[in-house]
């Protein structure tokens, strides 16, 4: 399995000086729910900061699942380079 971690620190909560003191919190809280349950593939989590704003999420995922993050444009292009086909895709 993989457990990957989105923060986005573009907000208000993460403005000042102390934004590390949000990020531990959020952190905690992460750590705290996981520490209480058994982690299956497929877990997911939207991360909220202290005003209740979307910042980010948690998710488990099979080890071998291919996740591409890219600009918009960036995956036309890997699309269109890469034979799917030779890799089993299609």
């Amino acid at each position: 399995m993989k457990f990957t971690l989105s923060l986005s620190l573009n907000n208000s909560a993460f403005s000042d000086q102390n934004n590390g003191a949000e990020v531990a919190r959020i952190l905690r809280k992460i750590a705290n729910n996981i520490e209480e349950s058994n982690l299956q593939d497929g877990d997911k989590d939207n991360l909220r900061d202290v005003n209740g704003n979307l910042v980010g999420y948690v998710e488990v995922k099979p080890r071998d699942i291919l996740t591409l993050t890219f600009g918009k444009n960036s995956i036309w292009k890997i699309l269109k380079i890469v034979n799917w086909s030779k890799i089993g895709v299609i």
